[in-house]
């Protein structure tokens, strides 16, 4: 590594296993302790802004203090302090690992970064806005790093920790509400400020995410304050059917908090001064009601409405969602359609909906047209496929770079068990963790991670060896489809059925 840089790498590697050593790095007010495994420098636990917490919560975050060095826990940091949550099972994080103090970020750089910048892909996880961390296993940045990306993962404000408009908090001047945003805003200004340091490239910096990440991705395409602090944009699943409450109903929810908490007409004060416990706790809880809204000063309008408006960021946008979102829930989730619907538009949605009849090998009743089966295709259009194309035309009508894909991959093993591929489900091949090791899943791994870092290297997702994936546009509609017999570039694949969603106008489903 660069002498320039103050770089040292300390022999520590452990007699069991000689691919690792530990570094140190300092230089440009960082001292940083990382980890070199296999050709990949890790630096974990890094503070981005001071702990929100104390006097401080439910405050924008704050950078950190001028002149003092950033050293990082060398490990993760805790994640952001969030319920557990039953119905989600071994998708909560332990909560013993949880905390208030939690904004952190970790990165994985190749080893001879600091000779080359590569450029930056900053990860922000899903969860509903309520739950996650990067702690997990399946956001290790390791193998995605190796593809030659440097690579960011952080913690943001999550719950009603994150999102939270009370109207003794609105008095105050810097209070928008949408606290779990601005710390990924803050998180952003840090990277933009020290990337280069860690052998990344400050000026091509990819934001990506998955689910409550993608809608972030999409948030902060609208937020001005964050223009400027990204280059491209990757969303996965997250152009989802968000409530976007407005400042006055959020106000309400979190009054009705307060006197559940036993603190009605509560100062601000008095709302930071509530146990963490009873914060976590107190009801109302429900994922529409902690989730981004409408501020007017951080969020000023429908994230739908910003981009039909040509009123976002102006940078590359590759968009895509999965084929069957809805089999992440319980079958609940889409056994409502019917009765969302009505009788009569039900019965018109049916000749849309084969059941997954086409694109899977699962035995289903009727020849593939059981209710459940037809209401998850409705379901995951609702929830997440109609506003993924929404965002895409939009976004390619202002002449903007735009590039979509749908996501049906299913290995091997799995393709008799499943209707098709499951909302997170593209996130284990984006970082090349936890995949099955038949010799299809790798090799469709390979190429979802190489049409990724492409796509971060200069704003195409396009490599020497693939075909090409030609940009999505008013005159030429073309997906690039992941499915069970490779890649192939082809025309949506349910029109009809989405055309007939659209025409019903709004349809809340999640």
């Amino acid at each position: 590594m660069s002498p320039a840089k103050l770089i040292s790498i300390l022999l520590a590697a452990s007699a069991v296993d000689m691919a690792s050593a530990s570094t140190t790095l300092t230089a440009d007010n960082v001292e940083l302790t990382g980890s070199v495994q296999n050709g990949v420098v890790s630096y974990l636990g890094i503070p981005y802004a001071q702990p929100p917490s104390g006097e401080w919560r439910w405050r924008a975050p704050r950078p950190l203090p001028m002149g003092e060095p950033v050293r990082n826990l060398g490990h993760f940091g805790p994640s952001c302090a969030q319920p557990y949550i039953e119905a989600m099972a071994d998708q909560n994080v332990d909560p013993e690992k949880t905390s208030e103090d939690c904004l952190y970020l970790n990165v994985w750089a190749p080893e001879d970064a600091s000779d080359q910048p590569y450029p930056v892909m900053v990860w922000l996880h899903g969860g509903g806005f309520r739950i996650g961390g990067t702690g997990l296993e399946l956001y290790n940045g390791e193998q995605l790093a190796r593809e030659g990306v440097v690579v960011v993962t952080l913690n943001y404000r999550l719950g009603r920790l994150g999102f939270f408009a009370h109207p003794a908090l609105q008095q105050e001047d810097e209070a928008t509400g949408n606290f779990g945003l601005l710390d990924q805003i803050q998180a952003l200004r840090f990277v933009r400020k020290h990337i280069g340091t860690l052998g990344g490239d400050p000026g091509n910096i990819t934001l990506f995410g998955e689910s409550a990440g993608g809608a972030s991705v999409l948030y902060l395409m609208a937020a001005k304050q964050a223009r400027g602090l990204f280059d491209k944009a990757i969303v996965q699943s997250g152009a989802i059917d968000m409530p976007e409450l407005s400042r006055a109903e959020m106000a309400e929810l979190a009054s009705v908090f307060a006197d559940n908490a036993g603190v009605a007409e509560a100062s601000a004060e008095q709302l930071r001064a509530l146990p963490l416990e009873t914060v976590l706790a107190t009801l109302p809880q429900g994922k529409t009601d902690t989730m981004p809204f409408i501020d007017g000063r951080l969020i000023e309008q429908s994230v739908y409405q910003a981009f039909e408006r040509g009123e976002v960021a102006p940078v590359p946008l590759l968009i895509g969602s999965n084929d069957y979102e809805a089999g992440f829930f319980p079958p609940g989730f889409s056994l409502r359609v019917p009765d969302i619907m009505g009788p009569e538009l039900w019965r018109q949605a049916q000749a849309y909906a084969d059941g997954y009849a086409q694109a899977s090998g699962v035995e289903a009743e009727n020849d593939g047209h059981d209710t459940y089966a037809q209401a998850a295709q409705v379901a995951t259009d609702l929830f997440v496929t109609l506003g993924t194309r929404r965002v895409a035309r939009a976004h390619a009508a202002r002449g903007k770079p735009t590039y979509r894909y749908e996501f049906t991959y299913v290995p091997p093993g799995e393709r008799n068990e499943t209707l098709g591929a499951i909302h997170t489900a593209d996130i284990n091949y984006v970082f090349g963790n936890n995949l099955a090791d038949d010799a299809d899943t790798q090799a469709m791994g390979r190429e979802l991670r190489k049409r990724w870092v492409a796509f971060a290297k200069s704003g195409k997702p396009n490599d020497d060896d693939q075909p090409t994936w030609p940009t999505y546009g008013q005159d030429d509609e073309t997906l690039l489809h992941f499915t069970p017999q490779g890649t192939r570039m082809g025309a949506e694949s349910n029109a009809a059925r989405l055309n007939f969603l659209e025409s019903l106008g709004s349809l809340q489903i999640n």
